[in-house]
């Protein structure tokens, strides 16, 4: 199960092997939104309420070319920080316990270079190897699993603001702590 979370600073660091703790962060309404983006959740509803019939796998599908889509012009927008003291708060507290964050998107790592003038526009440094791009072709718990190659026995706290995300991350790391990030914006959570 997630918690829900609406600032950074409700996240519990502690765990066993602290020295080994790896927080992973979404970036796309959860470190920050960009005032014209669509959530992956807008299209999934929409696909899921127009096709109530077609398997999950063809929804996700669907879903995720539509978001792919129409996303690319909201990278050529400057993104609203969430909630930037809470999330710079959060990266002192990782670096003082000697862990390490990594911050995995499902955006094309084509948007590399969008994603990093992004983090510099609200202040963060942004840093190539610490960031993961999924392109929408694999969940996340899989990514960090399969690609990534990070044991499933590895203290892992996992921050995203969708609930396939944070399911899948949590079958596939059933002793991580997930954070449901909800930023309470109506113009971006809520499919017109």
């Amino acid at each position: 199960m997630s918690i829900p979370i609406y600032s950074f600073n409700s996240v519990d660091l502690s765990m066993d092997r602290l020295n080994e703790l790896i927080v992973v962060c979404d970036i796309d309404n959860t470190i920050f939104y960009t005032r014209s983006f669509k959530t992956y959740a807008y299209f999934y509803k929409l696909v899921k309420s127009n096709f109530p019939n077609n398997s999950e796998d063809l929804i996700y599908a669907d879903s995720s070319r539509l978001f792919n889509e129409n996303r690319k012009d909201s990278y050529h927008t400057n993104p609203v920080a969430t909630d930037l003291i809470g999330f710079l708060r959060l990266l002192d507290r990782i670096r003082e316990i000697g862990g390490k964050i990594i911050y995995l998107t499902a955006r094309p790592k084509s948007s590399a270079s969008f994603t990093k003038t992004q983090f510099e526009s609200i202040g963060l440094y942004y840093d190539d190897s610490n960031t993961h791009y999924t392109n929408n072709t694999i969940h996340k718990g899989d990514y960090l699993n399969e690609i990534l190659e990070i044991d499933r026995m590895t203290p892992i706290i996992f921050i995203d603001d969708l609930d396939e995300n944070l399911n899948n991350v949590l079958q596939t790391y059933p002793n991580s702590k997930c954070y449901k990030f909800i930023y309470d914006n109506p113009n971006i959570n809520n499919p017109k």
